[in-house]
């Protein structure tokens, strides 16, 4: 594999420099489905110092979440984006992994 795309997933000697988020929307549109990711990344990723890279998979959205300078994630920026998760009503579940 790639030095870029084991960066992009945290695999091999960046092992520990990302963390896995999931979330499952109620269920809403496709447009609706599209917003959200934008206001996720624009208002819980990248004020956070992050970045992510996503897949989706009918309504369950999977990300591997890294630190946009290559550092090691912090506790407080996946506190963060737990605490961003928390606070949206049209999440029916999510799931924010510990780093690898």
């Amino acid at each position: 594999m790639r030095k870029r795309l084991r960066r992009k997933l945290g695999e091999g000697e960046f092992a520990g420099l990302a963390f896995g988020v999931s979330y499952v929307l109620d269920d809403v549109s496709s447009q609706r489905a599209n917003e959200f990711l934008d206001r996720f990344v624009e208002q819980a990723i990248e004020p956070a110092g992050l970045e992510c890279r996503a897949e989706r998979h009918d309504r369950e959205w999977d990300f591997r979440v890294v630190c946009a300078d290559d550092s090691k994630p912090t506790a407080a920026q996946r506190a963060a984006v737990m605490k961003w998760l928390k606070s949206r009503k049209e999440v029916a579940s999510f799931k924010v992994e510990e780093p690898d």
